[in-house]
């Protein structure tokens, strides 16, 4: 969602980077599966392993969810929560309070619509299949280098000896960048980590 409302500004030249495997999203990864379900007919499940609901709990969060509903990319879920113990207090992951939304189609297509809408404008760049291992301030020109990987090298389920034989490289633009916005706290880890996905 910020990098739609950033690339808006013309001013800015936008680079996201995803290690993903079978596509961009993180944390909203999905998976879907052709079956066949007891009378032999063709059916398609879909699961979300990542993120399976979200909510906005701000006005300015409830308006970029609004727009997600007028474009079809999210609905509000009322699923039956249910725990096997008394709570005391709220756990994000058994929530107490609605609304809930889900993507439709899977979790993992929000993530791809948002990205969709950003590089609609040129100044927006993505880099599937990417990991970013390091980050390096260059103290003369004041901006940001990032190092490392792509390829089979930069899945977190990659066998760790491959990760020990990997180059790294600076990746993305190789004057560096004015700003990086990291979302995932792995990437403040010294050096590779498993839970680096």
């Amino acid at each position: 969602a910020a990098c739609r409302r950033l690339s808006k500004c013309p001013d800015l030249h936008i680079h996201i980077f995803d290690q993903g495997r079978r596509g961009v999203g993180g944390r909203t990864s999905s998976r879907k599966y052709d079956v066949r379900d007891g009378n032999d007919k063709a059916a398609t499940i879909r699961f979300d392993h990542g993120c399976q609901f979200f909510r906005a709990d701000t006005d300015r969060f409830k308006k970029i969810v609004n727009e997600w509903i007028e474009k079809d990319y999210v609905s509000e879920w009322n699923g039956d929560f249910r725990s096997s113990i008394k709570q005391e207090h709220e756990f994000f992951g058994l929530p107490s309070t609605p609304p809930f939304y889900v993507s439709n189609f899977g979790m993992q297509t929000l993530s791809k619509n948002i990205l969709s809408d950003a590089s609609e404008n040129s100044n927006v760049r993505i880099h599937a299949g990417v990991r970013v291992a390091q980050l390096n301030r260059d103290t003369a020109t004041k901006k940001w280098k990032l190092i490392g990987t792509s390829g089979e090298a930069a899945y977190h389920d990659t066998d760790e000896k491959l990760q020990e034989d990997d180059q790294r490289n600076v990746i993305g633009e190789e004057s560096g960048y004015d700003a990086v916005i990291l979302t995932d706290i792995s990437s403040s880890f010294g050096g590779w980590h498993r839970a680096s996905a």
